[in-house]
């Protein structure tokens, strides 16, 4: 017989440890009040509150720790130790641009275990020194910072599973959406097991939607210090057993995203268009898609500032043609590396790929650099067709798919795979310079502010910190520079003083 679990006993041990579920200084039943209606964000072009982080100008990225193998043991991708490593050096090669990192698979056996129960820590994936998989989960978030990462989570609020401690209650509780006929609704199967689709309503109206989101903040304290947090595949559907439209599940999914940024928590998702045809796109109150498979017209339409998304890689194989504009509307105003297609082989069960770092300093230096550059300015106007695109930005900047260039002032910053673009988030003047097949003797102008600069120190970037590498003379307000093939070298005015790894 199945051991039945209340959803108040799950939640009993936060009320030992900690405050009430409701500690966050509103009332209990403050939540009640939260508006389901549409933002229009046309009226302010901006979001409904200020997000908690200016997500065109970092990366965010998900990793997979872990999932359940055939008998539901966990299959281990990363520990938490092992990510820490990682991000070290992806910040050594970003040179420390703001980054957060979801991590999938961080609860019970792993990715999508026990949903819609989310109240324990994959103690697989602890370190050898903490008793718990929380312990080490926390020190991990801690250490990141120092490493201008924060650590999140990846979650899922749509999905059921039967063998979740949680089932028994939310069926019996009318939150698992039926079909017309009354049986439970199906949508998808997952870790071999069936996915049922949460009705959002009944589980925000009873409650029980804001008792399980206090009760995942009072474990992973984290993600309030994050200020963000991924959830996956939160698709709206229609309860027809109900009669409730899937019009009114939406309204319970901006109550949701509302409740969480009252709590100063943003939260991403998902896909940005995919199966979200002529849904809300939830422009302004949610800032960043993991696959932000945007067509040209919303590039045009929708400020990067406002909504904005990691890059295609990751489906060149399953859906090519899609990929393929993907990549070249990519190149016309920015796409960010997302990380999942880098660090785990994903035909080999997503363990770790001995090539990851290869892998993410290209999607990096290729695709986040240019990114957040282009995301600093308005396309004001495209021409052209398919390959022969051209968009022309505020400030005399361009991006042309034509002859593979942006050009900001006359100035060349990218010339196919070669690229030479500011480090902005950094104090101080520093340039990033990339080649896929390097160069002698390649030409690059500098801006203006550079004027009084005659000489350059140049510095190789690796995953363990940047090192001297030679100096140049300044000419006519330009630099010479060579580079081999694959590296990334910074920049900066020359000081007669030479410090590598910094």
């Amino acid at each position: 017989m199945k051991k039945k679990t209340h959803f108040g006993l799950l939640c009993l041990a936060f009320l030992l440890a900690t405050h009430s579920l409701f500690s966050q200084g509103t009332s209990p039943e403050s939540w009640r009040n939260i508006s389901g209606e549409k933002y229009d964000w046309t009226k302010t072009m901006r979001p409904e509150q200020p997000y908690m982080h200016a997500y065109h100008q970092m990366q965010l990225m998900k990793i997979m720790l872990s999932y359940p193998d055939e008998k539901g043991n966990p299959v281990i991708c990363y520990t938490f130790e092992q990510v820490l490593s990682l991000v070290k050096q992806m910040d050594a090669v970003t040179r420390g641009l703001p980054k957060t990192l979801y991590l999938v698979g961080w609860q019970y056996n792993g990715h999508d275990d026990k949903y819609p129960a989310w109240f324990e820590v994959n103690n697989a994936l602890k370190r050898e020194c903490d008793a718990t998989g929380r312990e080490s989960l926390l020190w991990l978030a801690k250490e990141a910072r120092k490493y201008s990462t924060c650590i999140s989570v990846h979650v899922n609020m749509t999905d059921a599973y039967d063998d979740s401690p949680l089932w028994d209650e939310y069926l019996s509780k009318g939150f698992i959406s039926r079909n017309t006929d009354g049986t439970p609704m199906q949508i998808g199967v997952w870790n071999n097991r069936k996915a049922y689709q949460i009705c959002y309503k009944n589980e925000w109206e009873s409650g029980y939607a804001v008792r399980r989101i206090d009760a995942l903040l009072e474990l992973l304290p984290c993600i309030g210090e994050a200020g963000s947090i991924m959830i996956d595949a939160f698709f709206v559907r229609d309860n027809p057993y109900k009669k409730i439209s899937w019009e009114e599940e939406e309204s319970y999914q901006r109550r949701i995203f509302r409740y969480f940024r009252g709590k100063g928590i943003d939260v991403t998702h998902e896909s940005f268009n995919r199966l979200r045809e002529g849904k809300d796109l939830f422009i302004g109150l949610t800032p960043w898609y993991l696959w932000f498979e945007a067509t040209e017209a919303d590039y045009m339409k929708y400020p990067a500032y406002l909504t904005t998304g990691g890059a295609s890689y990751l489906f060149a194989k399953q859906f090519p043609d899609l990929t393929k504009e993907q990549l070249q509307l990519g190149f016309l105003f920015g796409m960010s590396g997302r990380g999942e297609d880098c660090f785990g082989n994903l035909e080999n069960g997503s363990l770790p790929d001995v090539n990851w770092i290869d892998k993410y300093r290209y999607q990096f230096y290729t695709g986040t650099l240019p990114y957040v550059y282009l995301n600093r300015y308005k396309p004001e106007k495209l021409t052209g067709k398919g390959e022969n695109r051209v968009v022309y930005y505020n400030d005399d900047l361009t991006a042309s798919l034509k002859d593979s260039t942006i050009i900001h002032h006359k100035r060349l910053l990218r010339d196919k795979d070669d690229l030479f673009i500011p480090v902005l988030w950094r104090d101080g003047r520093e340039y990033m310079a990339y080649s896929v097949k390097g160069y002698s003797g390649k030409s690059w102008q500098l801006p203006p502010d550079w004027s009084d600069v005659h000489s350059v120190d140049i510095y190789k970037i690796t995953p363990s910190g940047i090192f001297y590498k030679t100096s140049e003379v300044c000419t006519d307000g330009s630099v010479r520079l060579s580079l081999e093939p694959d590296e990334a070298v910074s920049v900066f005015p020359s000081t007669g003083c030479h410090k590598s790894g910094f």
